[in-house]
């Protein structure tokens, strides 16, 4: 049996799903259309009449489909309508060439876990997508290198159970979400937007849950706050506009291994971090002070202030 192309494979799925949105007649025409696509077809598919198709072989209503993977291929065209595809709990998407994706498309998954897209550069313009809420057992998304831009809908506590958020490498503008503070996030990336994100980082104190935050490469206003209540072990904080002493509170935080502050506006003491933390990097800092640190394990090193007219600007 010859398989049908990725791009065609790509529009059965839409058309099947949009099927359940209508009615069973539609839902037939639909495996009928999948029939036809197959050289030959299955010995039990009729090419000619759906009548009987929920009796095809291999045949099961797309209602009950749990998990989409469909990752590392070459499909294209627009990502389709998953819309109320109930018992679906996983979707991986990544790394294919999709240009669009329809609205809507994640509204009613009131099962989904998983929802992976990440590199896919071809995809318009696009919002995070705020029919997640729907999606209150979402444990991940991974929405990064999707061209999403604009300002990030304020719904994260509508997932008590998620755990890790990428949208790293986007066009994500305005502050992170207050309702940020509220969800069990531990693996926050949301570094290199292309514009910036702006704002303070003041909602990560509340995160209690937060072990690995990259916000490196945005446009990142204000102090580090107190981050004493989270869990973090990496901390990539470079390329902001952050402005300050650094944080005393990052002292007691046991489980830190790896801190960033490099080109932000710090002024002050560097505190002394116990030999734990693998990685302090504290460098360029401006506009009149420059952090030059390399802390490797070397317990006893202090801030060295130099001259700003002798610093390397280069990054």
């Amino acid at each position: 049996m010859e398989a049908p192309t990725p791009h065609l494979l790509l529009f059965l799925l839409f058309a099947i799903s949009s099927s359940l949105t209508t009615s069973t007649a539609d839902d037939g025409a639909a495996m009928l259309a999948l029939a036809k696509s197959f050289r030959p077809p299955p010995s039990d598919w009729s090419t000619t009449s759906s009548t009987d198709y929920c009796k095809w072989t291999g045949r099961s209503p797309l209602s009950e489909l749990k998990t989409l993977t469909l990752q590392r291929n070459k499909l294209s065209g627009k990502i389709p309508s998953f819309a109320k595809l109930s018992s679906l709990q996983e979707i991986y998407l990544d790394e294919n060439l999709f240009d669009g994706v329809e609205p809507g498309a994640f509204a009613g998954l009131t099962s989904l876990q998983i929802l992976s897209i990440s590199d896919n550069p071809n995809i318009a313009a696009w919002s995070f997508p705020s029919e997640l809420v729907d999606s209150t057992s979402l444990t991940s998304v991974s929405l990064d290198n999707t061209t999403i831009s604009g300002v990030l809908p304020d719904v994260f506590d509508s997932f008590a159970s998620l755990q890790s958020l990428r949208l790293s490498y986007n066009n994500i503008t305005g502050a992170l979400p207050p309702s940020l503070a509220k969800s069990p996030v531990q693996n926050l990336w949301i570094n290199n937007q292309e514009s910036g994100l702006t704002g303070t980082i003041e909602v990560l104190s509340g995160m209690t849950s937060l072990s690995q935050a990259w916000l490196q490469k945005n446009q990142l206003t204000g102090p580090i706050p107190d981050l004493s209540k989270t869990n973090l072990f990496d901390l990539q904080l470079r390329d902001n506009q952050l402005t300050g002493i650094v944080s005393p509170s990052l002292l007691p935080l046991g489980s830190l291994k790896n801190i960033t502050l490099d080109s932000n506006k710090f002024q002050g003491p560097l505190p002394l971090f116990p030999p734990e933390v693998a990685k302090v990097s504290a460098e360029h800092n401006t506009p009149t002070r420059s952090y030059s640190v390399n802390h490797q394990h070397k317990r006893g090193e202090t801030l060295q202030l130099t001259n700003p007219q002798e610093m390397h600007t280069g990054l």
